[in-house]
């Protein structure tokens, strides 16, 4: 998989989505984790800068997607142009999340698919012409 150049608002998506433990496609446990390390850099970054920082404390306290898109997105997407290296760490980060939720919704989906049919030979179910007929087979 190739990695994909992340925007500001698409990186602090990702990042919101884990603060809030909800968002982009219901990010995994472990999209989670990565998200709110993606989270605490951000914050790190605008250490001292009371505007970004009361923002910053905005959304996470009211979960207000609006202010980081209005407020939080703009000064991120500076940051990103001024500094090459902390806009390459932080599209890494995304790039993770992104690659860790893909990797465990994969794998749900096989573990599912799995279980359905063991389901169906356990059950010996079969389909039958638009109706289905289920044989118990006492044991």
């Amino acid at each position: 998989m190739t990695p994909e150049t992340f925007t500001a608002a698409k990186i602090l998506e990702l990042a919101f989505g884990a603060i809030i433990k909800t968002g982009v496609g219901k990010l995994t446990e472990g999209a989670i984790a990565k998200g709110k390390e993606l989270w605490q850099k951000i914050k790190q970054r605008f250490q001292g800068e009371p505007a970004i920082e009361a923002a910053l404390l905005e959304v996470e306290t009211n979960q207000s997607k609006e202010v980081l898109l209005q407020q939080v997105v703009p000064f991120l997407q500076v940051e990103m142009l001024k500094d090459k290296q902390f806009a390459q760490e932080i599209q890494q980060l995304a790039q993770q999340i992104v690659n860790i939720n893909q990797s465990t919704n994969q794998n749900q989906t096989q573990i599912d698919t799995q279980i359905n049919k063991d389901i169906k030979q356990q059950f010996n179910i079969q389909n039958n012409e638009g109706g289905i007929n289920v044989n118990l087979d006492p044991e």
